[in-house]
């Protein structure tokens, strides 16, 4: 836990709560009740330091009013104690007997406290409320329907960030704005001629994707990334080539990996001499620690056909729903007769948002700041991964917002993935996401965005007493 003076100077707050404010129980009740749990979980114990009621509120984005209330009612039954000119810290309740966990959860209003260990977890908490205020505040009503491909604000700054972050030249006109990767495929297969066709899928790789291209009729080919060097040879042995592929190399999506320079290199040449379309996911190479960033594939030849996929899914607010597409020449005109078909499926004000963010700059600071935050995350679920016997290595260290724990071959891996969610905490095995289930090589995909150390500390002692984990509980 943090002592008082750091959670003054930092600001930021380890305690387990999340807050629903679209829920209709009040966030009062809702502090309460989430605190409860976590010191009868004993995520929290006796004379752990707790935030001041102005640095919660603060934090939070609450009143401290209601943060005032929320202590007054823990302190009156005895879940936390003050003490005049020291702070607050969590008391004994129930005079100091173990509290029973299932005897405090009934009387909650909501679901208890979880775990979110997904790779898709983000945490909200991170984004400064001003600053997401400010973006929201100038948007005004529209006149008309926003044009198919996007706001034009919005596409002047992707290309900007996309010439200046990653490298890829890149014109307004290039850029096409999509709700998310999954939009970006089905406009892609439809534009594209792709149905009844063979597009190639990293495996393992991204489900969601690859189960939505064979529901629209795409036949899927597997593309296994076990090798990363062979992935080239791979590609060259499919004959006759994919229509397209589709690749996250800047960070592969699960294993964690980046495909390496000339492996790149090779990726694109190919591509051009094929004419075969490379669909390049590049959902989180804004964070990686102590490396440099990877040439994204479209920068390597932009005449090459490559097309480039973004989202502010990892970098923002995955609520948002805005991604976006930088089609090559060759390619625009057949993708943006689809998009206007559809029509703007991003909602206006969400788009013109994240126009303000790039314009002003708060988007690079947020990423600058949330990069070291995520840094120490990791560090820490390395660090208890490390000392438990049940993990056999760690994989997918340098870059994005999860790693691949594997686990001792004996492990059912499904039969963990039941007994964790039972024990409330929320995680993904890597057989999810391969096209054909491989249970003698047992692997768990863990995201740390979610959760400060403290709860990933806690998630990973909870996740350990699992009944399959018993055999490699420390002696």
């Amino acid at each position: 836990m943090k002592t008082i003076e750091e959670y003054e100077q930092t600001g930021e707050s380890d305690l387990p709560v999340s807050l629903d404010r679209a829920s209709s129980v009040p966030l009062r009740a809702q502090l309460v009740h989430q605190l409860k749990a976590a010191i009868a979980d004993e995520v929290l114990v006796a004379d752990d330091p707790l935030p001041s009621t102005r640095a919660l509120a603060a934090v939070l984005s609450i009143s401290r009013g209601t943060a005032v209330a929320a202590y007054l009612e823990l302190e009156g039954e005895g879940w936390i104690h003050s003490t005049h000119g020291a702070g607050t810290f969590v008391g004994k309740p129930f005079g100091g007997l173990a509290v029973d966990a299932s005897a405090v959860r009934p009387i909650m209003e909501f679901d208890a406290y979880r775990f979110e260990l997904v790779p898709s977890a983000m945490d909200p908490d991170l984004v400064i409320r001003e600053n997401w205020r400010s973006a929201w505040r100038w948007n005004t009503p529209a006149a008309a329907a926003i044009d198919g491909a996007g706001d034009n604000e919005l596409r002047r700054q992707l290309a900007a960030y996309l010439a200046s972050s990653r490298g890829v030249p890149c014109e307004a006109r290039e850029v096409v704005i999509c709700t998310s990767s999954t939009e970006a495929v089905t406009i892609l297969a439809l534009a594209l001629g792709w149905i009844g066709q063979a597009v190639a899928m990293e495996d393992p790789g991204y489900r969601t994707v690859r189960l939505l291209l064979q529901r629209i009729g795409v036949h899927v080919v597997p593309l296994p990334v076990d090798r990363p060097a062979e992935v080239v040879t791979r590609l060259r042995e499919m004959d006759p080539p994919p229509v397209g592929v589709y690749l996250t190399p800047a960070h592969q999506f699960p294993m964690g990996f980046r495909y390496d320079d000339t492996t790149r290199a090779h990726v694109v040449e190919w591509a051009a001499q094929t004419g075969t379309v490379l669909v390049e996911d590049d959902y989180d190479s804004e964070f990686r620690y102590g490396i440099p960033p990877v040439a994204a594939l479209a920068s390597i030849d932009p005449r090459a056909p490559v097309i480039h996929l973004g989202s502010a899914a990892k970098i923002l607010d995955p609520g948002l729903r805005v991604g976006y597409m930088r089609v090559p020449r060759s390619l625009l005109d057949e993708v943006r007769e689809i998009r206007w078909g559809l029509g703007s499926t991003v909602n206006n004000g969400a788009q013109k948002a994240l126009a303000h963010y790039l314009r002003t700059g708060d988007l690079a600071r947020h990423v600058t700041r949330v990069r070291r935050i995520y840094a120490d995350r990791r560090r820490v679920l390395v660090d208890e991964l490390t000392r438990r016997q049940w993990v056999r290595a760690i994989r997918g260290l340098d870059a994005g917002l999860f790693l691949v724990a594997e686990l001792q071959p004996d492990i059912d891996a499904e039969e963990l993935l039941v007994e964790a969610d039972l024990a409330g905490i929320n995680v993904e095995t890597l057989d999810k996401h391969r096209m054909v289930p491989d249970p003698t090589s047992p692997a768990l995909v863990l995201g740390y965005a979610r959760h400060p150390a403290m709860q990933l500390r806690a998630a990973v002692a909870r996740l350990s007493e699992c009944e399959v984990l018993r055999p490699y509980a420390s002696p």
